[in-house]
């Protein structure tokens, strides 16, 4: 299967300056769009993605001498696998049993329930519409719309937001992270992991967060509890 790469000129420093999210503690990890290697599908991955050979490699290098950031932002074009790696490396971090190359076993209750995307200590964050469903400000969550989620990543983790909108039966509404989520998210990270091991999150277009969500998370971005990674998949695309 092949991808288009998609060009995009995108200055840094200018995105830095749009974005309500800041790029100072994150590491950056450019993704391409390359040709499916079967080789992922060896590794125990619930989610083997495309390509990305030479990323998935550093990502385990890292980890192998525990060197892994709290904070990874995946940038890539439209089909480049990032969701799908972000899911992949989750699941290798919360592995019970890893492989001498770091690897995920595949094998192990942590990975089994990661398959399912249902480990209690693997959280998911993406912009949502309000509809009917909510019916405060303070239910404006995305668990309000977990199961949907789970669906249309198992389904298939290489989608846009127009599917994901489509899924919510959003009509003509715009998603977004509404402030509520940052509360959401801090009270599920202020609990003790459930397996008593890593906790991981991935944060799905977090450039969809306005001001106010982003402000209230920052700290806990910068300065998260210790054993907690942040995995966020940006849409822009980097060419340096």
């Amino acid at each position: 299967m092949g991808w288009k790469k998609e060009k995009k000129q995108v200055n840094v420093s200018d995105f830095h300056q749009r974005q309500a999210i800041p790029l100072r503690f994150m590491r950056l990890i450019p993704t391409f769009c390359c040709n499916f290697d079967p080789e992922m599908e060896k590794q125990g991955l619930t989610m083997p993605f495309i390509g990305q050979e030479t990323t998935w490699q550093r990502l385990l290098a890292d980890l192998q001498v525990d060197r892994v950031p709290h904070a990874l932002m995946l940038c890539g074009p439209e089909g480049s696998g990032k969701l799908a790696l972000a899911v992949a490396f989750a699941q290798t971090l919360l592995c019970q049993h890893p492989r001498e190359d770091g690897s995920a076993c595949g094998e192990c209750a942590s990975c089994k329930m990661a398959a399912k995307l249902e480990h209690p200590d693997l959280h998911f964050t993406f912009p949502i519409v309000k509809g009917s469903r909510i019916k405060t400000p303070e239910g404006a969550v995305s668990d309000v719309y977990i199961k949907e989620w789970r669906a249309r990543v198992l389904e298939s983790p290489y989608f846009d937001l127009n599917d994901w909108l489509e899924d919510m039966g959003a009509a003509n509404q715009q998603a977004t992270y509404y402030v509520a989520e940052s509360d959401n998210i801090q009270r599920k990270l202020a609990l003790k992991s459930n397996q008593g091991g890593r906790k991981v999150m991935v944060v799905w277009l977090p450039e969809k967060m306005n001001q106010e969500t982003a402000n209230k998370l920052l700290k806990l971005f910068e300065e998260p509890p210790a054993g907690t990674h942040f995995h966020f998949k940006f849409k822009f695309f980097f060419i340096f």
